[in-house]
């Protein structure tokens, strides 16, 4: 049997639990050097050893928005203070018959929609007529420029099953739904 002899004890450097401000403002690996005044990385880029920088608190917030043992100024100037205002859901104006739009929607699904399949044709149509476009700005955006694409077709004469009366098209023209949309687009 050979005895081992252990040779020198190699010094396993070992990590701190919080890393230094110049490690974490870099973003590296925080390790204590051979002396106990500095990192490794503080001691090769001559740089201070400092633990500055503030610690936040770990874990859930509680519900309330405060930390516990944590105080929170009051401010009592009553100009900093302000009254939320009350402000009505946003309602579109009315620019044609819910016929209307839900008869150029069908024409944009037999006319357009072949071409440029843009919508859902059964998530659009369902929307449309529950009124959704009256009450939604993007909803009322979308079915605006799905009205003002049909009604052109209609007016160019690009309808070939005569379901519709074209008539009534010619009362709600393309330009009258084109204009609305770009107002809600962001």
């Amino acid at each position: 049997m050979s005895s081992m002899t252990p040779g020198p004890a190699l010094r396993k450097s070992r990590s701190i639990a919080r890393a230094c401000d110049f490690c974490h403002g870099r973003g590296i690996r925080c390790e204590s050097g051979e002396t106990s005044s500095s990192c490794r990385n503080c001691t090769l880029y001559a740089e201070l050893y400092t633990y500055n920088r503030h610690v936040k608190k770990r874990g859930i917030r509680p519900r309330n928005g405060q930390a516990t043992g944590d105080s929170i100024k009051t401010t009592t100037d009553a100009s900093l203070l302000t009254t939320p205002s009350i402000t009505r859901p946003w309602q579109a104006e009315q620019i044609a018959s819910r016929a209307v739009i839900m008869d150029l929607v069908d024409i944009y699904f037999q006319v357009v929609y072949p071409i440029f399949p843009f919508f859902h044709q059964p998530t659009t149509i369902h929307n449309v007529s529950r009124g959704e476009h009256q009450t939604s700005k993007s909803q009322f955006a979308v079915t605006m420029a799905m009205c003002a694409l049909a009604s052109a077709r209609a007016r160019d004469g690009a309808i070939i099953n005569h379901q519709w009366d074209l008539s009534v098209f010619s009362k709600a023209s393309s330009e009258t739904f084109s204009w609305q949309p770009s107002q809600f687009c962001l």
